[in-house]
C-alpha cells in the first residue's frame, strides 16, 4: 500500500482516537488534574469532526449501558 492511503490513514486516525478517548474517560475524567481535560476534549472534538468512523465508534461505545454506569456514576 502507498504511504498516503486514504484507508489506512482513516483506520491509523480511529485507532489514535480509540486509545485517546480510553484514555480520557478511564484516566483524565478521575485523575487530579483537570488542566489538561479542556485539551483533550479539543482534541477528541477534532478527530470527531475529521473522521466520521471516530463519531460512530463513540456513539457505539456510548450506547452500552453498562459503560456508561461505569465510566460516568
Amino acid at each position: 500500500m502507498p504511504i498516503g492511503d486514504k484507508a489506512l490513514v482513516e483506520e491509523f486516525e480511529l485507532r489514535v482516537f480509540k486509545f485517546a478517548c480510553s484514555c480520557y474517560l478511564t484516566i483524565l475524567q478521575r485523575g487530579s488534574n483537570k488542566m489538561v481535560l479542556p485539551p483533550m476534549l479539543n482534541l477528541l472534538k477534532s478527530y470527531i469532526n475529521k473522521n466520521e468512523k471516530c463519531a460512530e465508534w463513540l456513539i457505539n461505545e456510548m450506547c452500552n449501558f453498562e459503560l456508561v454506569d461505569e465510566l460516568l456514576l
